[in-house]
């Protein structure tokens, strides 16, 4: 189980997406155990800003330059009022944090700055972009299997495609559609250059996407979403395009092994990311006995190094929804799109649904 804490008073959960892989793939050797790449133990910085914290937690008093620190930019108005309620749950999870987090960070771990994470997470992505993925594979049994050089979990499925060809899925509709989609941003661009990066695409190709009819009436659909009030707008019309109604929003707030958030609150880079829910209305009903999807809802968890790979939320979804679908979990049909590593139970697809299942060895 992928939660450690569902605090249902007060809307806050603690995830672990690290626990999650080792309980899915029954602690098989995979990279992600020998890199250790949930190894953040402190907050991201520069290499110099982290050596400067370093040597004020040595002497104990400031160290660095004396100049006058720039004045930190507000965040955007639009999202304020969401900020100030994160840290009024981020206050919460301090309360949860002595449970599930180890005290620190050391001296030495803040010199250090998350370098070899870094590392690992770099010569990773050099080597899992050299494979082939197959066009598709599935495992049906109820135990892990190892096959085409893939780890796949239990009942899961890939399809390697361009969602612009999502046609190739037929008449199949879905009860619950995840989704991840390659929003434009400066980071992946720098990455993209390397190689270790992903086609991204325009808004208006993804509002294209057929979701109305691969979702079931009474279905759910979940959007990561990223801070930008762009992105944002564009959720918004995909949801009147494809005859959703918006029923909630979630928070996934990032933090250290130490419970520490990997940055502050500023204009330039948030410590969190947004999952918007949607619900397709059934015909006839309108807005009438839409799902409590606990709007709201605020998941702490540490990240993965590797860009993009989310934790897990389909615990999360099981716990707060599945008693309101109209089948049991188990039985209902998932479909993940721009995954880049497969679920139990679910069809991921995208152009690397599988990439991060491969068991290279590094």
């Amino acid at each position: 189980m992928s939660i450690l804490e569902f605090n249902k008073e007060d809307n806050v959960a603690i995830v672990s997406h690290k626990k999650f892989l080792e309980e899915v793939y029954n602690n098989a050797s995979m990279f992600w155990g020998t890199l250790d790449i949930f190894d953040i133990n402190t907050p991201f910085r520069m290499d110099l800003e982290a050596e400067n914290v370093a040597k004020s937690m040595e002497i104990g008093h400031q160290v660095g330059s004396q100049k006058k620190k720039k004045r930190r930019l507000e965040a955007e108005k639009s999202i304020q009022q969401e900020i100030s309620y994160l840290k009024e749950k981020f206050h919460i999870f301090q309360s949860m944090k002595p449970a599930h987090f180890s005290e620190g960070p050391t001296v030495e771990n803040v010199r250090q700055n998350n370098k070899t994470l870094r590392q690992n997470v770099k010569l990773l992505l050099t080597t899992l972009h050299t494979i082939n993925i197959p066009d598709k594979g599935e495992n049906k049994t109820m135990e892990c299997v190892e096959q085409d050089g893939l780890l796949f979990p239990p009942q899961s499925e890939f399809r390697k495609l361009d969602v612009n060809n999502l046609a190739v899925l037929g008449n199949s509709a879905y009860d619950l559609i995840l989704m991840d989609p390659p929003w434009s941003n400066k980071h992946v661009k720098r990455v993209k250059r390397t190689g270790g990066g992903y086609e991204m695409m325009d808004n208006r190709d993804l509002e294209e996407m057929p979701v109305d009819r691969l979702l079931q009436d009474g279905g759910l659909v979940f959007v990561w979403c990223t801070n930008k009030v762009t992105h944002r707008a564009a959720v918004t019309a995909w949801f009147v395009r494809w005859g959703v109604t918006m029923v909630g929003t979630w928070y996934w707030v990032k933090v250290t092994q130490h419970g520490e958030m990997v940055s502050q609150f500023s204009q330039d880079k948030q410590p969190y990311e947004v999952v918007i829910i949607g619900e397709k209305c059934r015909p006839g009903i309108g807005n009438v006995g839409l799902k409590d999807v606990r709007d709201g809802l605020v998941i702490f968890s540490v990240p993965s190094g590797i860009h993009s790979h989310k934790p897990p939320l389909s615990h999360l979804m099981q716990a707060v929804v599945g008693d309101q679908m109209d089948r049991s979990w188990h039985m209902l049909d998932k479909l993940e799109m721009f995954g880049r590593y497969l679920l139990p139970g679910w069809l991921t697809v995208g152009n690397q649904p599988c990439l991060l299942n491969s068991s290279v060895k590094v």
